[in-house]
């Protein structure tokens, strides 16, 4: 029981330095990386002036200032959340495209730059938030990757002749059924 007590504490530990100090560095560090993007962006608008179409200048600012908003909530369940919207319905996939053919259309290579770095960004944010998870996480996945690599093992002894297996095991007088 003592045991128990000092894992569950582990545990809370772990979520109190995570969640109350170092993950809310890192969130800052990428709002920062964000709005330097938004700088660069409105730096190109400014130096390009009406030959960057300002459709796709308002739709990067607009992502932009939706993932700097989005850092703090962003997570897997909330992706899987926008993937089942984004398959349902045929109005936002549309939307979507068409916003995605602006940017590739668009023949000012920074703007794809910085449309790249801001879904890197998000994605980080995604990685970092679903981060005090990892402490149960990790345990299920090295029991999956166990499991499989003894099931291997097992199927290959499987195959072996009797008296290799033998050689390994040892005998048994036990009947066989």
């Amino acid at each position: 029981m003592i045991i128990l007590f000092w894992i569950i504490t582990g545990i809370a530990v772990y979520h109190l330095i995570y969640q109350g100090i170092i993950l809310p560095s890192i969130r800052l560090r990428l709002r920062y990386e964000l709005f330097s993007l938004r700088d660069k962006l409105r730096a190109l608008k400014t130096d390009l002036g009406e030959s960057f179409d300002d459709n796709v200048f308002t739709y990067m600012q607009d992502s932009i200032n939706g993932s700097i908003k989005l850092i703090a909530l962003i997570d897997f369940s909330s992706i899987v959340s926008a993937e089942k919207r984004f398959r349902g319905d045929l109005e936002l996939r549309d939307e979507i495209k068409k916003k995605q053919e602006l940017i590739d259309n668009c023949p000012i290579n920074k703007v794809k730059e910085i449309s790249l770095r801001n879904a890197e960004l998000l994605t980080d944010a995604v990685v970092y938030n679903a981060g005090g998870w990892f402490i149960y996480i990790v345990p299920v996945l090295l029991g999956v990757v166990c499991y499989k690599k003894i099931k291997s093992f097992v199927t290959d002894i499987v195959l072996f002749p009797e008296k290799e297996m033998n050689k390994f095991i040892g005998t048994c007088d036990c009947p066989s059924f």
